[in-house]
């Protein structure tokens, strides 16, 4: 009976619920409503400030007082803290099946040589993932959290005027997602990688929940300080302001009006930055391999990036060609979550949205995960209803409305699903037909140059009579020749004007002639009597009526310094040798 108030005080809420994320320089806070339409953006707040928020927690509600934005739905929401990195411990363990509250408390002890502080006092929740490695075992991954962290977050958004509601992971924000969305298949086995502004998480999650956690101390604000710290003495002098920020621009990386100009070489960017993303490479493809070994499987469904990091311009095929798995960027405000039209946010929205991801999913999953220090509230409001008989008969009306009104929202959501896969087939369906229009034209295009190129040929002339292999009688010349000497190139030129397929007309002295070309290597008294052989072999030869030698060009190979003479003969036809048997000479025949 707790469990159906609780969710009907949470359906009927007039308050809205938030997720904030506070790092060492950027703040962030996401706000969702839910009405009967789905999920839609309340409020959302991103700053950024060099003396961060972590040590001044009462500079938080200043921030967000100046910024301008209508902080009231902010102050009013349930706000939900997300924590990562070093402050939380993930572990998955195979532990007898039992309740569980008792295998939290199992956890505690069995693990607290692992852990970075004592898990007997902990805030802790554990996610069931299934049968262990032994029979009678179930394999759980435990998350959990130090008392004095969970009471410090508490302390530091209390201090600033907001509610708080508990403390969540990021694995909480996924799960949310995932049972949610309309891209993501909810019993597929998805990656998600997280490139924060402090560290990165790599997270599997199989049928919604978590079987894979891991976070590493490397995260966004890397690849700006690898700028700054490798940029300062460029070897081309100062750049100007505007071209730093384009060149910043180009490669996705946020700017601030306050940022000041270094000393940058273009040329050297892409390495300045490559430095974290190799560590952020590394870092993903053994997560990924230690996965696979340990589960033996090898499918992967979806690759999803997101975080500060996926904003980073082509970051996606980075890591996809590195590790070797496919990777999107995924945006929750491009699937499920609504913007209102009109909202200023929107354009904000539209460009971070995959850093909005995890609290997002949040706001969503408004805190059940690791909600340590909101659970004594929760049971004085059970308690409450339960001695005051108007207001559990309330409650069950409450319950019957929320029931109708849940079995209607469901019925447009799933036609609005509908209408959306139906919509995404319709255009699948025009670009196809879109290609096969244009394959359709090209290859009637082509049809006709085909009937043209035929009529082309057909209006040659047509050569009668008994001529001679020219091709055969060029191979003879050419492998007659020695082995210092070649012949490069041949050309026949006719008097009349007719075009034969296949022949290149040569502008020569006049007549029916054969152009020979070729090179001759060695010293000059060589060169010339190999030049004389080829000459008194061609007089000799019944083809051709007379043999003149058009010019020889001396010349030298640089690499080694090696003589060589390039030479040009050219042979008169007989009269009536310009039929042809084989009308295709392109020759470029070498001597042996």
């Amino acid at each position: 009976m707790g469990w159906i108030v609780r969710r009907i005080v949470s359906f009927c809420s007039f308050r809205s619920n938030a997720a904030i994320s506070v790092g060492s320089t950027i703040l962030r806070l996401v706000s969702i409503k839910r009405n009967l339409s789905g999920f839609e953006l309340g409020v959302l707040f991103s700053h950024k400030s060099s003396s961060g928020f972590s040590n001044d927690p009462g500079n938080i509600s200043t921030v967000i007082r100046e910024s301008g934005i209508d902080a009231n739905g902010l102050f009013k929401a349930n706000v939900t803290d997300l924590a990562c990195g070093p402050v939380l411990f993930n572990k998955i363990v195979d532990i007898p099946k039992m309740r569980k509250r008792e295998a939290i408390t199992a956890l505690k002890f069995t693990e607290r040589d692992a852990a970075p502080f004592s898990l007997t006092d902990a805030g802790a929740d554990i996610w069931v993932l299934g049968e262990g490695g032994a029979p009678g075992k179930m394999r759980v991954m435990l998350s959990a959290l130090s008392k004095n962290e969970i009471l410090k977050r508490k302390g530091r958004l209390q201090n600033s005027g907001l509610n708080f509601r508990g403390v969540s992971t990021v694995t909480a924000g996924l799960s949310a997602l995932i049972r949610h969305s309309r891209l993501i298949e909810t019993r597929s086995t998805v990656l998600f990688v997280n490139i924060g502004d402090d560290c990165t998480g790599i997270y599997i999650l199989k049928d919604g929940a978590p079987i894979f956690a891991r976070e590493t101390q490397i995260g966004a604000g890397h690849f700006s300080q690898a700028i700054a710290q490798n940029s300062r003495h460029g070897p081309d002098g100062p750049v100007e302001l505007e071209e730093a920020q384009s060149i910043l621009t180009n490669y996705g990386l946020p700017l601030s009006e306050s940022w000041d100009c270094p000393r940058l070489n273009a040329r050297k960017m892409k390495e300045y930055i490559s430095q974290p993303l190799h560590r952020l490479e590394s870092e993903i493809s053994r997560s990924v391999e230690f996965y696979r070994n340990t589960r033996h499987v090898s499918t992967i469904d979806r690759a999803l990036l997101i975080g500060e990091g996926a904003l980073l311009k082509n970051m996606d095929g980075f890591v996809s060609e590195t590790t070797g798995v496919d990777f999107t960027v995924y945006d929750p405000f491009d699937d499920f979550i609504k913007i209102k039209t009109g909202d200023q946010t929107g354009s904000s929205v539209s460009h971070c949205g995959p850093a909005l991801a995890s609290l997002a999913g949040l706001a969503i999953d408004r805190g059940r995960t690791l909600n340590v220090a909101n659970l004594e509230n929760r049971r004085k409001a059970a308690l409450l209803i339960r001695r005051r008989p108007a207001l559990a008969g309330l409650a069950a009306l409450i319950l019957a409305t929320a029931m109708a009104f849940s079995i209607w929202s469901t019925m447009i959501s799933k036609i609005d699903e509908r209408i959306y896969l139906l919509s995404q087939e319709v255009s699948s369906l025009k670009k196809k037909s879109f290609l096969y229009e244009n394959l359709l034209s090209r290859l009637a295009a082509a049809e006709n140059r085909n009937r043209d190129l035929q009529d082309k040929i057909g209006s040659y002339p047509q050569l009668s009579g008994a001529g001679h292999d020219w091709n055969l009688i060029f191979h003879d010349i050419a492998s007659s020749m020695s082995a210092n000497s070649a012949l490069t190139k041949c050309s026949i030129d006719f008097r009349d004007d007719a075009p034969i397929s296949g022949l290149k007309r040569k502008r020569g002295p006049g007549g029916n002639r054969v152009r020979l070309e070729g090179i001759i290597v060695g010293a000059n008294p060589d060169r010339i009597a190999e030049l004389t052989q080829i000459y008194y072999r061609l007089s000799s030869s019944s083809l051709f009526h007379s043999i003149s030698i058009g010019k020889t060009v001396r010349m030298t190979d640089e690499n080694d310094n090696t003589e060589m003479l390039n030479f040009e003969i050219w042979a008169d036809l007989p009269s009536g040798s310009s039929k042809l048997a084989s009308p295709s000479p392109s020759i470029g025949r070498k001597g042996s």
